[in-house]
């Protein structure tokens, strides 16, 4: 029999000991088991020019600097996202039926970061274009200047 007069067998000193013993495997494990990230990601939200979600919409995602491209199609809420986008610039390209192409240059990808780009569409034919070129907001290039560099 496992149990004696109503009393568990095992020791008082078990339940402490392996709950030592697994929270330094998780400790020792867990490192492992993080993904490394080695660059960023893109998403944004298609909009026609009312200010209405466009579905459907292909967006291309190209890396100015290898030429590799991703391919995405914004979904019924218009959003879409570039979920593993190695660090560098692209070009953001969408296109569809009844609407010019849209570009846009320059949009820049940094580690761990996530760029937010919502794409305006012009109603027109695809034989037509608008193109934007990015570029980093006012708030980025003015920063304050070091007490130390000032003197």
């Amino acid at each position: 029999m496992l149990f004696s007069a109503g009393r568990c067998r095992r020791s008082r000193l078990f339940f402490p000991a392996s709950t030592l013993l697994f929270s330094i495997l998780f400790l020792c494990l867990s490192p492992l088991t993080s993904a490394q990230s080695t660059g960023g990601r893109v998403l944004g939200r298609v909009l026609d020019p009312t200010g209405a979600v466009v579905p459907g919409v292909t967006l291309t995602l190209t890396s100015s600097d290898s030429g590799a491209t991703q391919k995405a199609e914004s979904t019924k809420s218009g959003d879409y996202l570039f979920l593993t986008v190695p660090v560098g610039q692209y070009r953001l390209q969408a296109e569809a039926p009844g609407f010019q192409s849209f570009i846009a240059d320059g949009i820049a990808v940094q580690l761990n970061a996530t760029v937010t780009y919502d794409v305006h569409l012009t109603v027109g034919t695809s034989a037509q274009s608008v193109e934007v070129t990015a570029s980093p907001p006012i708030w980025a290039a003015i920063r304050p200047m070091p007490a130390a560099w000032s003197r």
